[in-house]
């Protein structure tokens, strides 16, 4: 399906896709904007989260 919308090339279809997508976004996220960060107190971190550079294991 999502190969199917991503080969949309009709502006009505689009915007109808668009729409629903928004719709979707409004109903389970809302308007709101949340901003998140990292504030470095040391470089010790004892997880293994795989994302951040801080993580336990990491060299550098």
């Amino acid at each position: 399906m999502l190969k199917a919308w991503l080969g949309i090339s009709d502006p009505r279809q689009l915007s109808s896709l668009w729409a629903a997508a928004d719709a979707c976004r409004r109903h389970w996220v809302g308007d709101a904007v949340h901003l998140r960060g990292l504030i470095e107190i040391s470089n010790h971190c004892r997880r293994h989260c795989h994302y951040c550079g801080l993580a336990a294991g990491q060299e550098g």
